[in-house]
């Protein structure tokens, strides 16, 4: 929810935490270094918290919070998500680190391959016919396999490209329908 709301936003990343974990909260997002971290690039922090106990959270909210989680494919925890403001991930950090400092090292190569998915993206666009398609998997394949099908709009103009759908994404359109619909 709150990744599509920023959508209309100019906020470059939304950081999703699913679910919520004490640890890592009070060691790791809690600490100055990562406020400062957060803020030098703009993060948008969501937290989905799954409760233990039984009625501390109304169950509409815990059924949107499982949809979520069924969405993106979280099946372990914690799990932080790196998203564009339209709820496309782009990284994944499951588990917490020791320090504050190990974890923005995590944040910092996560935002490399947001970096490289950019930068191969843009060099796509001059580009015609079986080159632009070629750049364009590339791009794509900067991502780890699980996130690709987020990409909805890449895939989109590759599986335009390749119609005969050689690289097979049209089956991972297919699949994002699929996760969309829950």
């Amino acid at each position: 929810y709150l990744a599509r709301r920023c959508a209309s936003f100019p906020v470059p990343d939304v950081l999703e935490e699913v679910p919520g974990c004490i640890y890592l909260r009070k060691n790791i997002f809690d600490t100055d270094a990562f406020a400062k971290y957060a803020a030098d690039h703009q993060f948008v922090l969501l937290e989905l918290d799954f409760p233990k106990a039984a009625g501390k959270m109304p169950p509409e909210q815990l059924k949107f919070h499982e949809e979520l989680m069924r969405r993106y494919g979280v099946s372990s925890f914690p799990s932080v998500l790196l998203m564009e403001g339209n709820g496309a991930p782009y990284a994944k950090i499951v588990g917490a680190t020791r320090t504050p400092e190990e974890y923005l090292k995590k944040l910092e190569a996560a935002g490399e391959t947001r970096r490289k998915l950019k930068e191969t993206v843009a060099a796509a666009q001059p580009l015609k016919g079986k080159e632009k398609l070629e750049q364009l998997v590339k791009a794509l394949n900067v991502l780890p396999e699980d996130l690709q099908p987020f990409q909805k709009g890449l895939i989109a103009e590759i599986s335009a490209l390749d119609p005969e759908d050689r690289y097979g994404f049209a089956k991972k359109s297919e699949k994002a329908a699929a996760m969309e619909k829950g």
